[in-house]
């Protein structure tokens, strides 16, 4: 069968990743911009500016037109109600020019596929924020979206700030967050790191100092801070809360897969991704666990891919995962856009970014990553039950 190009976007609050890619797997091209989000963004004009660049930029990268691609996948984190769905999928009519079968769904759904081949399951992904969902065999959706309490290196960074003022009071235990928010940003107390975040007119364009402070916390959790262990437990165990909550509003009794993706699993030396593992194994013990380090737009490949009406199994799945231009999206930072280039006479593939080439890949399989290898064969936990308690929300993929 002939090969068909498909488009996969990932939307979040800090960054947007555009794919394009074919239908056995193989990535082309990736443009990356800022935040996609119609929520995170200051109102919905520039992250919809964003989104369509993105797009624009990687079918350029891929040199090809929106009118050769066969099927489109958008996994946005502002993707929360209906109107929203309709907003973007308008906006990827109208001004990108996308044709074809489209999916607008919530980002919480996007790494499904990157677990099971079909789809089901539930999703957790941590980044800035946390966005947590299911798919049921029955093809009903549910996305956490406004119901989480909990969110990211925000939230924690925010935990974290309080713990740190609690302290200055002497309502809480002394933390070595103290230095190092003192230190992060170069102010000398508590109270002129305070003011900092807090006065009249303040900005920090370019940063998020929540996200920063999350970032200070993960650090002093590695380092084994009493405080910023507590904030780290508090965070996982919500996040598992949430993740059977999902579970059961799609119908998902036994026996299913919870997919873990994004950035604060890749921490270097916090205790998160352990954690959070730990917490999935008490509450349900019929659960696989498997964590992933991939860019989560991996997953919208495969969704895009789906959609065109070629059957997702196993050796497609692990095609993209192995994509080096995907693991490469998936390391921390990585704002680059890559393309990929194919030898008109050879199966060699280049990887290139503006710093020149960045991979040679043998063959027509891409190198696959070892770490991400490794821990998506063996982070499979069981896992117990325990019920949580959740208000009822339904929405649904298109």
């Amino acid at each position: 069968m002939t090969s068909q190009l498909v488009l996969a976007i990932d939307g979040g609050n800090s960054k947007t990743v555009t794919v394009v890619a074919d239908t056995r797997g193989r990535v082309l091209a990736t443009a990356v911009g800022g935040c996609g989000s119609i929520y995170g963004a200051p109102s919905p004009e520039p992250a919809l500016e964003v989104l369509i660049s993105t797009v624009r930029d990687a079918i350029n990268r891929a040199r090809t037109t929106p009118m050769r691609i066969a099927s489109t996948a958008a996994s946005l984190s502002g993707a929360d109600w209906p109107e929203d769905h309709e907003l973007y999928r308008s906006e990827l009519r109208d001004r990108a020019g996308i044709r074809g079968p489209l999916r607008v769904m919530n980002d919480a759904l996007g790494p499904l596929r990157l677990a099971t081949p079909t789809g089901v399951g539930v999703a957790v992904v941590l980044g800035t924020g946390a966005a947590i969902g299911g798919r049921g065999p029955s093809g009903d959706v549910w996305h956490g979206s406004f119901w989480l309490p909990v969110g990211g290196t925000k939230w924690l960074g925010q935990r974290g700030l309080a713990a740190v003022y609690r302290s200055a009071l002497g309502l809480g235990p002394p933390t070595s967050l103290t230095a190092r928010f003192l230190s992060r940003f170069a102010v000398d107390t508590e109270e002129a790191l305070l003011h900092l975040l807090t006065r009249r007119g303040a900005c920090h364009a370019g940063s998020s100092p929540e996200r920063d402070a999350g970032l200070v916390v993960l650090d002093e959790d590695g380092e084994e801070d009493i405080v910023a262990r507590s904030i780290v437990e508090e965070h996982t165990t919500l996040v598992a809360q949430y993740a059977l909550v999902a579970a059961r509003k799609v119908a998902l009794r036994s026996h299913f897969t919870v997919v873990l993706a994004g950035g604060l699993l890749r921490h270097p030396t916090s205790t998160l991704g352990a954690s959070l593992v730990d917490k999935l194994t008490r509450l349900d013990d019929h659960v696989a666990v498997v964590k992933t380090t991939v860019a989560p737009v991996a997953g919208a490949v495969l969704d895009a891919i789906a959609l065109t009406g070629t059957e997702v199994r196993e050796p497609l799945v692990g095609a993209v995962m192995r994509s080096p231009l995907l693991n490469l999206l998936g390391q921390p930072g990585q704002t680059t856009p890559v393309t990929l280039a194919v030898s008109s006479d050879s199966d060699t593939l280049v990887g290139t970014n503006a710093q020149g080439a960045i991979r040679h890949v043998p063959g027509s399989s891409p190198i696959a990553n070892p770490r991400h290898s490794r821990e998506f064969s063996d982070a499979r936990e069981n896992v117990e039950h325990e019920p949580a308690a959740a208000r009822k929300f339904d929405s649904s993929a298109t």
